[in-house]
């Protein structure tokens, strides 16, 4: 044994082991505040990402609903100017031809409303 040392000494950087006792105790009281602290605000943080895009989704979903409109009226515009037919399909061809943009059919207005009763359940 290393006769400068004492037995009150410790071998971690030459502190005395009541100091070197007291920086354990420290750092665990540390870390034991940090774990949970950083878990809450990883939760927190995907719960308002999930907010997030339900309200983003909310959002598509009443423009969905004003373009359908903006279409029935289009659709109505062309039939008062003398048309045989509204020429929805016609459309709705020539854009899928055109753009390879096809309509889904999951968000018929009669679909969107039971969509929107459960987004406002979680947001």
């Amino acid at each position: 044994m290393d006769p400068t040392l004492t037995e009150a000494t410790s071998f971690i950087w030459g502190l005395p082991e009541s100091v070197v006792l007291t920086l354990i105790k420290s750092i665990s009281t540390i870390i034991a505040t940090l774990i949970p602290s950083l878990i809450g605000a990883i939760v927190s943080y995907k719960y308002v990402s999930k907010k997030k895009l339900a309200k983003d989704l909310d959002t598509a979903i009443e423009d969905i609903l004003y373009l359908s409109e903006v279409e029935k009226v289009h659709c109505a515009k062309h039939i008062e100017n003398g048309s045989n037919t509204n020429k929805r399909n016609t459309v709705r061809r020539e854009v899928r031809e055109s753009t390879n943009l096809k309509w889904s059919g999951k968000f018929t207005p009669s679909s969107i409303e039971t969509k929107k009763v459960k987004l406002a359940q979680i947001i």
